[in-house]
C-alpha cells in the first residue's frame, strides 16, 4: 500500500467554499506529522478541502472519535444526524448531486467546527421542511441549513462573536446559546446551539433568487452571462501524482459576472459601465432598489430609443488628422439591449426607496414602484469646457486650435469676482479666446462632444449652445498685455485757464470712448484713475454700464456653429449637418447662445470608445462687419447639449 504526503494546502474561505469529488478513491487520516492520505481501494468518494499541515498538526496520540461519531450518538442531535444522513453532498461548481452523503463530510479527516442545532430548535414542521428538501431540492438544503452550521476554522474562538460558514455566511455566535462547547475530536470540534442559525441571502443571491417580482431582472443578469469561466487555483483541489508532482484532481472554475467589473470592455470598441463591486461580498454593506419586471419594461422602452446603435463609426483616436478610420460595430442591437440593460441595474446599486424593505446579508433591498432615476443621470447634458477640453482637428489649414502662443484667460484674480458677479461668471474662473494665427481671418474650431464628467451624446434631440464671453474680460484678465498710447492731458483752474498740460499714457483697449471722458479732467488726484492699468481702479470704472457698452461696442462677436456625426451612411465617414446662420453677440456680458435647436442624433456614442460627433464653430466677421466694431476672434467658456428629456421618474403606480 503506497502512501503520499500533503503538504501547505490551506482552505479557502469563499462566499461559496466548494468540496470537490473525486472518482475511484477512499480517503484515511494516517498518524504521523501532518495530513497523510492513502489511496485503499476502488470506489466514489469525496475528496474535501485539505488543512494545513502546519496549521493542523497531528496530535501524539490520535484520537480516533470523528465529528460524525460524536453526533451519531448523541441523543439531541437526532434530527440534525438524521438531516445529515439523508442530505446528498452536491457539487459547488455544477450544483449537482453526488453518491455521497453529508454525513461523510464529518466523518473524514478534514477538520471543522459544527455548531449543530439540538432537537430542541428544529420544530417538527421545519425538521419536516428540511427532510423534504434533501429530496427536492438537496443543494438548497446543504447551502441554506447544512453548511450555515459548518465552519471550516477547526479552532475558531467563539468569543470572538463571528464566524465564517462553509457558505460564506458570517453568522454571530452567541456564547449563551451553546449548550455544549469545544467536544474534541480528531476532525474538529463540536458546539450544541439551543437554536438554529437563521440563513440570509446576500444581495448577489437574493438579486438572482428571491427578489419578488424581478424575473425581468435575472432574465437579463443570466442572459448578460458571465465575462468567461475563470479557473481558480486557490479551490481547486490537488494531489500529488507517482511521480511526485501536484496533479489537480478537481479544477474549480468561477463565473466572473460582467457586472462585477467596473468597466466591460468589448473589442476595444464599446466600454459598459459595471457595478464594480462584488455584490456577494459577505463583508460588504449595500443597498439597492429592485425593480418590478412591470418597472424594468417600462425602463427598458424609456431607455432602448437613446441607445439605437449604427452599424459603423469613425474611430477617431485612430484617425490621422481627421482621415479617421473606420470600425464596424458587431450586432448593434445585441449592444443596445446590454447597455440598456446595465444601465437600468447600475443606477440603482447605492440607492434606497419607499417600498418594501428587505434585510440582507450584506445590506438592504427595497422594491419599488418606479425606476428612481431622473433623466438627468440617464441621459444627462453635454457639458464641454474648453479650458479642459481637447480638441479634435482636422488636417484642414484653416480648423485652428488655440494653444500655440495664446493661453486660456484666467479670471481668478481679485477683484475679478466682483465682475464676473455683475457681467457673468465663467466655468472654473478661464475661458478660451479662439483666433486665427494672423488674428486677421475668423478661427476655426472642430470641438469633441464629450462632456467633462464623460457623458457622451446618445440618440435624441439636443439644443446645442455655446456660453461666449465678452471680449473686455480677456483685457482685464492680463492687464500687462494691454496696448498702450499716449495723449495730451490738460488741467484746467476753477477760471477755465489751463494751468498745466501732460503727456500721458493710457491704454486704448479699456478706454474706447476716450471723447466720453473729454480728454480733459480736472486736477483731482483720484481723476487719474481712468489712466492707469491698475485693476482695481478699473473694477470700479466697470460700474459704470455707458463705458461697458462702449467698450463692447468695438469687440463684438459673429460666428456660424455646424456638427459632424454618424449617420451610418455607406462608407461610414461622417456626415456634417448644414451650417447655420450668422449669430451675432454684442460682448456686453456673459451669455449662453442657442446655435442649434432641436438638433437631433441619429444614433448614439454612448459607451463607445473613440467615437463621438464634433461641433464646428467658425468666426464670421467680413470686412463690412469689422468696421462696425466685430473682431475676428470668438471668447468662448463652454459648449452646451442641452438634453431635451422631460427630467421626471419612470413610474408605474397605479
Amino acid at each position: 500500500m503506497k502512501y503520499y504526503r500533503i503538504s501547505a494546502l490551506t482552505f479557502c474561505l469563499s462566499v461559496y467554499s466548494t468540496l470537490a469529488m473525486a472518482q475511484n478513491v477512499t480517503i484515511h487520516k494516517q498518524d504521523g506529522v501532518g495530513h497523510v492520505y492513502k489511496v485503499e481501494k476502488v470506489d466514489s468518494v469525496v475528496y474535501f478541502p485539505i488543512g494545513d499541515a502546519e496549521q493542523f498538526p497531528a496530535s501524539e496520540a490520535e484520537n480516533t472519535t470523528t465529528l460524525w461519531d460524536i453526533i451519531e450518538g448523541q441523543a439531541n442531535l437526532s434530527k440534525f444526524a438524521a438531516i445529515l444522513k439523508a442530505a446528498s453532498y452536491y457539487t459547488g461548481k455544477e450544483k449537482a448531486p453526488t453518491k455521497l452523503k453529508l454525513s461523510q463530510l464529518l466523518d473524514g479527516s478534514v477538520p471543522f467546527s459544527v455548531y449543530a442545532p439540538n432537537d430542541a430548535a428544529i420544530s417538527g414542521d421545519k425538521f419536516a421542511e428540511l427532510m423534504a428538501l434533501a429530496q427536492t431540492d438537496g443543494w438548497k438544503l446543504q447551502q441554506e441549513f447544512v453548511f450555515n452550521h459548518i465552519s471550516p476554522q477547526e479552532s475558531q474562538n467563539v468569543g470572538d462573536g463571528n464566524v465564517m460558514m462553509l457558505n460564506g455566511k458570517i453568522i454571530g455566535i452567541n456564547p449563551s446559546n451553546l449548550t455544549s462547547v469545544n467536544q474534541e475530536c480528531n476532525n474538529g470540534k463540536l458546539y450544541v446551539a439551543s437554536s438554529m442559525y437563521t440563513y440570509t441571502p446576500n444581495l448577489e443571491e437574493y438579486l438572482l433568487g428571491s427578489a419578488p417580482d424581478c424575473n425581468s431582472v435575472r432574465e437579463f443578469l443570466n442572459g448578460f452571462g458571465s465575462s468567461g469561466k475563470t479557473f481558480d487555483a486557490a479551490q481547486s483541489i490537488y494531489f500529488p501524482s507517482k511521480d511526485g508532482k501536484m496533479q489537480i484532481l478537481d479544477s474549480i472554475f468561477t463565473n466572473q459576472s460582467p457586472l462585477k467589473e467596473p468597466y466591460l470592455v468589448y473589442d476595444d470598441i464599446m466600454c459598459i459601465k459595471g457595478f464594480g463591486m462584488d455584490l456577494a461580498d459577505e463583508k460588504a454593506s449595500y443597498s439597492m432598489v429592485m425593480p418590478t419586471d412591470q418597472v424594468w419594461n417600462n425602463a427598458q422602452a424609456k431607455l432602448t430609443p437613446l441607445y439605437r446603435y449604427a452599424n459603423r463609426y469613425e474611430d477617431k483616436l485612430k484617425g490621422d488628422e481627421g482621415l479617421s478610420l473606420i470600425v464596424e460595430l458587431p450586432n448593434p442591437d445585441s449592444l443596445s439591449a446590454l447597455s440598456v440593460g446595465a444601465d437600468i441595474m447600475v443606477p440603482l446599486l447605492g440607492r434606497t426607496a419607499e417600498g418594501q424593505e428587505t434585510i440582507l446579508s450584506n445590506g438592504v433591498a427595497y422594491t419599488s414602484p418606479e425606476w428612481p432615476v431622473p433623466a438627468t443621470e440617464y441621459k444627462p447634458d453635454v457639458e464641454v469646457d474648453l479650458t479642459g477640453k481637447e480638441f479634435y482637428c482636422t488636417s484642414v489649414s484653416s480648423y485652428y486650435k488655440v494653444g500655440t502662443g495664446i493661453a486660456f484667460w484666467d479670471m481668478t484674480q481679485f477683484p475679478i469676482e466682483h465682475i464676473t458677479n455683475q457681467y457673468g461668471n465663467v466655468s472654473n474662473g478661464n475661458f478660451y479666446y479662439l483666433s486665427s494665427p494672423t488674428g486677421t481671418s475668423n478661427p476655426r474650431v472642430e470641438i469633441k462632444l464629450i462632456g467633462e464628467q464623460g457623458e457622451q451624446v446618445m440618440s435624441g434631440k439636443y439644443d446645442v449652445q455655446v456660453v461666449m464671453v465678452p471680449y473686455w474680460y480677456r483685457l482685464i484678465s492680463m492687464p500687462k498685455n494691454l496696448r498702450e498710447d499716449t495723449t495730451v492731458r490738460y488741467t484746467y483752474n476753477d477760471m477755465g485757464e489751463v494751468v498745466k498740460v501732460d503727456t500721458i499714457t493710457y491704454y486704448p483697449d479699456l478706454y474706447p470712448d476716450y471723447a466720453y471722458y473729454g480728454g480733459m479732467v480736472n486736477s483731482k488726484e483720484e481723476d487719474d484713475s481712468i489712466f492707469i492699468a491698475d485693476i482695481t481702479k478699473y473694477a470700479e470704472l466697470l460700474k459704470d454700464e455707458h463705458y461697458v457698452d462702449s467698450i463692447s461696442a468695438i469687440n463684438k462677436m459673429s460666428l456660424t456653429a455646424q456638427i459632424r456625426y454618424c449617420n451610418n451612411a455607406g462608407n461610414g465617414k461622417d456626415v456634417t449637418s448644414k451650417k447655420t446662420s450668422v449669430m451675432e453677440f454684442d460682448g456686453t456680458r456673459v451669455e449662453t447662445i442657442t446655435v442649434m435647436e432641436d438638433f437631433e442624433f441619429p444614433y448614439s456614442y454612448k459607451n463607445l470608445n473613440n467615437s463621438y460627433p464634433t461641433l464646428i464653430l467658425d468666426g464670421a466677421t467680413k470686412a463690412s462687419t469689422a468696421r462696425n466694431g466685430f473682431i475676428y476672434g470668438l471668447c468662448i467658456d463652454k459648449v452646451i447639449l442641452k438634453s431635451k428629456e422631460d427630467g421626471s421618474v419612470i413610474d408605474v403606480t397605479p
